[in-house]
């Protein structure tokens, strides 16, 4: 990709072993380098604790998101040069990195990104991404509310069924694409640490479920050999070991893409009566380290239940790895639904297109009704 003003030095793939977060710097160099004057700031995507995230433009304009420190955090000079070692990490990392399911780091710049900013300036461009999962999801869900509402009382069910048959579509279109993109990632020896519907976007072009935030990714042989100071990560989704104390691994990973999955399947976050105040930290952590997880109720199909119970199984021995999910779990999910469908042939025909398409659904003759449905929203 050619982008006006850059350096084109050739990205390189290179050993997790090569350096360590006692110096990150070092392939800083076998990254593409451009100046902070190709490029315009449009509007501010979105925000972090210490990082904002932009959306610019280039001299050919071409559109990139483009992530940097945040002014607060660049005027305290101590707490941006660990940050700036962070975002230089996480450079590294992508810039390792190369699966459709995984945003794609373009070039880095070490040019402050406002004239007369102090201290670092350095920031890197990626890949623009369409929407995030928690907006999907958001709508999805409104979706779904309005149908239900509507629909319950004629097709009692039936309803559910074609709930299920959503959920199912909803984990071929996402949930796959995420497994591979975690498969990949563990097989390169990194751990994520922060997996969650925020952190997970969808191409622009492709529509592909991309992972998009990796702040806090790191090596497992470095976490191994270096544990964190303190926690990180997202408390609904994070795994009762690193709730402990412990080193964040692979399986940890897992276990937050169990309660991804449950997001995806019941269209609500994990705990939701949870409120994250303050006050309230300390015995939402004792419940979920007790082995305490939300209801699967909702959940008709028993073996996405059975996944998402496996994923966040106490013992992290028992959690599955990435691998198995995508080549064995989606797979057998995917044929018990579909083997199920056939032979009860609860629906003669579902076509469904999206959220604000027209949606027709006919049953079997025998049934004694059809419904068609051609405007709503």
């Amino acid at each position: 990709m050619n982008v006006d003003g850059m350096i084109m030095a050739p990205l390189q793939v290179h050993n997790p072993t090569e350096y360590s977060q006692e110096d990150p710097g070092i392939m800083v160099n076998a990254l593409p380098i451009f100046h902070v004057s190709s490029i315009r700031k449009i509007c501010k995507l979105g925000s972090g604790s210490h990082s904002d995230v932009h959306l610019v433009s280039t001299q050919s304009r071409q559109q990139l998101a483009l992530k940097c420190l945040n002014q607060t955090t660049v005027l305290n000079q101590e707490l941006s040069a660990d940050l700036t070692s962070d975002l230089i990490m996480e450079a590294q990392i992508l810039a390792s990195l190369d699966h459709e399911n995984i945003i794609k780091i373009r070039v880095v710049c070490c040019d402050p990104i406002e004239t007369g900013t102090a201290g670092s300036g350095y920031f890197f461009l990626m890949d623009v991404l369409s929407d995030s999962l928690v907006e999907r999801v958001q709508r999805w869900s409104k979706d779904e509310s309005c149908y239900n509402g509507i629909r319950s009382s004629i097709l009692g069910n039936r309803l559910r069924k074609l709930n299920t048959k959503k959920m199912i579509s909803r984990m071929e279109t996402v949930a796959i694409g995420v497994a591979k993109g975690m498969a990949y990632l563990h097989k390169k020896g990194v751990v994520l640490q922060d997996l969650k519907p925020a952190n997970i976007g969808f191409d622009m072009h492709t529509g592909e479920a991309r992972i998009f935030d990796f702040g806090m990714a790191r090596h497992a042989l470095d976490l191994s050999m270096n544990k964190p100071a303190e926690i990180c990560g997202t408390l609904r989704y994070m795994a009762p070991e690193v709730m402990k104390g412990e080193t964040p691994t692979k399986a940890s990973d897992v276990y937050s893409f169990g309660c991804v999955l449950y997001t995806l399947c019941s269209l609500m976050v994990p705990f939701h009566n949870f409120a994250a105040k303050e006050s309230e930290l300390g015995e939402f952590k004792v419940k979920v380290i007790a082995g305490e997880r939300p209801s699967l109720k909702c959940i008709s199909c028993l073996l996405v239940r059975s996944l998402i119970q496996d994923c966040w199984a106490h013992d992290p021995l028992d959690r599955p790895t990435f691998n198995e999910i995508v080549e064995e779990r989606f797979p057998d999910i995917r044929k018990g639904f579909h083997s199920n469908d056939k032979q009860k042939k609860s629906f003669k025909r579902i076509d469904s297109g999206s959220l604000n398409d027209s949606i027709h659904v006919s049953f079997r003759s025998d049934s004694g009704f059809t419904i068609s449905t051609k405007s709503w929203v």
